[in-house]
């Protein structure tokens, strides 16, 4: 097992997070103002990096390259209700 891998996992998690968490936790996405705001343009401006076309089960395989761990991974999205094959990457 690669720490480091983890570690860039975590560290792509946290980036997702701070680009888009702002947005969707605490704003309104039913407001025209929520979506001119800088904020999202900024990410927008990232989204091919936010792995929203992949699923989460394919991101963690493509950073972390080992079954257990990506297995460990992958229940982040299953203890949200989601499946980690078909919710995006970006969660």
């Amino acid at each position: 097992v690669d720490p480091q891998a983890i570690l860039r996992a975590l560290a792509d998690s946290r980036r997702k997070y701070e680009l888009t968490g702002r947005t969707f936790l605490e704003r309104s996405l039913h407001r025209p103002a929520t979506w001119l705001s800088r904020e999202v343009g900024s990410a927008l401006l990232q989204l091919p990096s936010l792995d929203i076309f992949r699923s989460m089960h394919q991101v963690n395989q493509r950073q972390l390259q080992h079954p257990k761990l990506v297995q460990l991974f992958d229940r982040f999205a299953t203890y949200n209700g989601s499946n980690p094959y078909r919710a995006p990457g970006i969660l």
